[in-house]
């Protein structure tokens, strides 16, 4: 099963989370966030070898194919656009933790 470790209301909490719940599995962020966009996030992530190859999954209302190339640019793993199912989310999820 897939377990919730912690949410963040933004990407300073969710280095908060990382450095109270050590490395997670997966890290599935919103592109649209306040303080920084989830493109830095991903850029900032991607600067510690620790987390090289940590999936990243977007969720995003953002589906134009420019907003796609730079998710993939940035280093995220799969984009995913709102509206999306949970069972779709969780098939991502598996996909990415190879399950």
């Amino acid at each position: 099963d897939i377990t919730l470790i912690g949410t963040a209301n933004n990407p300073i909490d969710a280095f908060n989370v990382f450095k109270k719940v050590g490395l997670p599995d997966v890290f599935i962020l919103d592109i649209e966030m306040p303080k920084m966009d989830g493109y830095t996030l991903a850029q900032e992530i991607r600067k510690y070898n620790k987390y090289r190859k940590l999936p990243l999954i977007a969720v995003t209302s953002r589906t134009t194919k420019a907003d796609r190339v730079r998710g993939v640019e940035v280093g995220m793993n799969e984009y995913i656009t709102k509206p999306y199912t949970p069972e779709y989310l969780q098939n991502v999820v598996r996909r990415n933790l190879g399950l």
